[in-house]
């Protein structure tokens, strides 16, 4: 008798912590907020294009600091240095499919953090693949599926924050958006006019949104901290990639700024898995 009116009590409270959770938004404000979001996302992406010059992706993109060949495996560090996303994400994956972690997640949530871990773990093959033959073709691989990981990331925070609903409905439009920005880049190099505007776009689009949603929105639950570290080693991540070869020289040729890029991106997805393995539902709006 103690065991059921304990497993009541659970379900009660569980019940209440989703009704809190998806009392966010109004379906009125849901409406709004779709709209609202969809056209300021579309009037950026088109002011973007209006503005600015096309830019190309330069082929000195491809040439990086740490050339090393070993094992026979060229470029040897920059491909290595994926294994830990291969890790992360399978990681992910297992923790979102065990029947203990199933119980403690919404099946939304749980099919939206799942989405950003294969993407994760894909984006880990897609740019060993790169890096083993560096060029514009095979740089697709590795922009495809880590821009779709940034964008199920984004739709993932949103359902944490601020509706359910609404991050399930963005994520296959964000999904398509990223593909779609990452064939037209592609589409326009082989066209020899490439403009790279619209995948950085996409790719920048949760590096902005995810901060501000963070900042501006209630905690539903505790350890926010390992998504700011997210977004850290985001940042960490984007250094290392700008300053490749300067990164390789003050470490007396040790280690590159883009291999530092692959590390940082990876343990910052390591922390998301932190999130959603600690996390606890919140009563009040403070961590």
């Amino acid at each position: 008798m103690d065991g059921t009116t304990s497993k009541s009590d659970g379900n009660s409270r569980n019940n209440t912590r989703k009704g809190k959770t998806e009392s966010h938004l109004s379906p009125e404000q849901l409406t709004n907020y779709s709209y609202i979001t969809s056209g300021a996302i579309v009037a950026s992406f088109l002011l973007i294009h209006l503005i600015l010059p096309r830019i190309p992706q330069p082929v000195s993109y491809h040439d990086f600091a740490d050339k090393r060949k070993v094992l026979g495996i060229p470029f040897f560090f920059n491909v290595i240095s994926n294994i830990p996303f291969l890790f992360v994400g399978l990681q992910g994956m297992n923790l979102l499919k065990s029947s203990d972690f199933k119980e403690k997640i919404d099946e939304t949530e749980r099919k939206l953090y799942n989405s950003f871990f294969v993407f994760v773990f894909f984006g880990g093959f897609g740019s060993a693949f790169y890096h083993l033959i560096p060029n514009h073709f095979t740089l697709l691989f590795d922009r495809l599926p880590l821009g779709a990981a940034g964008m199920a990331l984004l739709s993932a925070v949103i359902a944490d924050r601020i509706s359910k609903p609404l991050g399930h409905k963005t994520l296959f439009p964000f999904l398509l958006f990223a593909a779609l920005t990452a064939f037209y880049w592609e589409f326009t190099e082989m066209l020899g006019n490439g403009d790279v505007k619209g995948y950085a776009f996409a790719q920048f689009l949760p590096a902005v949104l995810i901060p501000i949603i963070l900042l501006k929105m209630p905690k539903t639950y505790s350890g926010t901290h390992y998504l700011w570290n997210l977004i850290l080693f985001f940042g960490i991540a984007r250094i290392g990639e700008v300053a490749d070869g300067i990164f390789y020289m003050f470490t007396f040729h040790l280690i590159s700024g883009h291999t530092i890029k692959h590390l940082s991106l990876s343990w910052g997805v390591y922390n998301v898995y932190q999130y959603l393995k600690h996390r606890k539902p919140q009563s009040s709006h403070n961590e």
